[in-house]
């Protein structure tokens, strides 16, 4: 009796490092619709062993997307070409469709082609918008920590007319805030104290226009000396008029 053949080596190891010609053909053909077991039977190596030692190869997965990409494309090459084919050597109708899908591809590439376009140069111009806020915020932090601020001086993180805005609005409001009619006699925000033209006022919140049905509601500028007569819920009349 005659001993058994050896079995014949394995094409593929899969316990050991995958080449970069192997990893780009073994993609490739997966990409064409290989299965495991189709590519175990050609390498003579076990097809879950192949599966694994490309699920660990840190390199397989872009090796992957570029045969999608390779197969992908000579798919749609093909196709263009077979219409192409059609729509010259063909008669009739289909000749007719042929070419119409040709022109509505070229159409519909040329205006994906300018959607990624925009999108690219969009998001280029986020990058530099926030490189750029980037960079004067870090900018602002060193000039702020090379140089001490007076005690009380507020700087708002965006410092735009409405934050500001916002800020004042928020910190006038509160108990103790001291809030001044200008008079006009003096700078504003270099250092100088109100003087006699200068109103002192308090912020009040009136209610009562949302009650009648007019408006919602609105906010009082009155003299420091008139909020009791707006505490007590009197009403306050100005020189010569009466209730």
């Amino acid at each position: 009796m005659s001993a058994p053949a050896p079995a014949s080596p394995p094409v593929f190891d899969p316990s050991g490092p995958m080449t970069p010609e192997f990893r780009s053909d073994l993609a490739y053909r997966r990409a064409q619709g290989w299965s495991w077991k189709e590519l175990g039977g050609t390498l003579s190596c076990d097809p879950d062993a192949l599966r694994r030692a490309t699920e660990n190869d840190p390199q397989f997965a872009e090796a992957q997307e570029r045969a999608w990409a390779a197969v992908t494309w000579e798919g749609q090459a093909d196709g263009m070409r077979r219409l192409r084919h059609v729509a010259t050597g063909g008669e009739g109708a289909s000749a007719t469709q042929a070419a119409e899908v040709l022109v509505r591809y070229a159409q519909e590439r040329r205006r994906d082609e300018t959607r990624l376009a925009v999108e690219h140069l969009r998001a280029q111009t986020r990058l530099e918008v926030e490189k750029l806020r980037n960079e004067r915020a870090a900018a602002k932090k060193t000039n702020e920590e090379a140089e001490p601020r007076a005690p009380g001086m507020l700087i708002a993180p965006d410092p735009t007319p409405e934050e500001w805005e916002r800020i004042n609005t928020e910190e006038a409001a509160q108990p103790g805030a001291e809030v001044y009619l200008w008079g006009g006699r003096h700078r504003l925000c270099v250092c100088e104290q109100p003087d006699a033209a200068d109103v002192r006022v308090r912020i009040k919140k009136d209610w009562s226009l949302g009650v009648a049905g007019g408006r919602d509601v609105v906010y009082w500028i009155v003299a420091d000396g008139d909020t009791d007569n707006l505490l007590a819920l009197k009403p306050v009349f100005g020189p010569g008029l009466s209730a």
